[in-house]
């Protein structure tokens, strides 16, 4: 099972994928494959599914054929991960286990077909709004976007990716963020205003509230040693 955290990736095997930020994909063991990594970077959790804690997960949810979930409950999830990650106590190990199973049975409900197929507008919404997240958003002019109305796309956004569109937007630019605070020097007012964030204060509230850690504190986690 591989988790994306950062950046994004191509794989080639059996059939052609993109791991992007909050992307959960299972390739059976047997599958052969080959990662492209671009200049960007890609930083993921890969993990074997042959410990005690998995079998079990793996056999219940019959989980047999390639397949990747985006939803918002995957981005949460990764984000707890990656907190567990850095931050390992004496309880990390169950925490991130009960994190994975999670992961599994929502990959389960997409090979399993149980959401409902998406329609074009929607995934063309996702599109729009993975591209020009920093731009104040209008949930009537979406709507008028889509040719839907307001309520009906709000609704068909929360079943399809279990996130309001305001959230998803949040973690859009949280996770622009994120990639700024690991590979630039920019201050973190300066990365609050590319973001999209109205000013520092509600950047620096959205990012610990997501993340579980301040931007300084996350930019000191990954390794990075630039000033405020």
């Amino acid at each position: 099972m591989t988790i994306t955290l950062a950046g994004s990736a191509l794989e080639i095997g059996d059939r052609t994928s993109a791991h992007r930020i909050s992307t959960c994909s299972f390739e059976p063991a047997a599958h052969a494959r080959l990662i492209h990594i671009p200049d960007g970077g890609w930083r993921a959790a890969i993990v074997g599914l042959g410990e005690p804690w998995a079998l079990d997960p793996v056999r219940d949810l019959n989980l047999r054929a390639p397949c990747s979930s985006n939803s918002g409950w995957v981005y949460r999830l990764s984000g707890r991960l990656e907190r567990e990650l850095l931050h390992a106590d004496f309880a990390s190990s169950v925490a991130i286990a009960g994190i994975l199973v999670q992961m599994l049975s929502e990959l389960a409900r997409t090979a399993d077909g149980a959401r409902e197929r998406r329609p074009r507008w929607l995934e063309g919404l996702r599109m729009h709004l993975e591209q020009d997240f920093r731009s104040p958003v209008r949930l009537q002019e979406l709507a008028r976007g889509a040719n839907v109305h307001p309520a009906h796309l709000s609704k068909a956004f929360l079943r399809a990716f279990g996130c309001t569109v305001g959230e998803f937007i949040r973690e859009q630019r949280v996770e622009y963020a994120r990639r700024q605070l690991e590979t630039t020097a920019l201050t973190l007012s300066e990365i609050a205003v590319a973001a999209g964030f109205a000013d520092q204060s509600h950047f620096a509230k959205t990012f610990k509230r997501l993340i579980g850690l301040s931007p300084s504190d996350y930019r000191t986690a990954t390794g990075e040693r630039y000033g405020p």
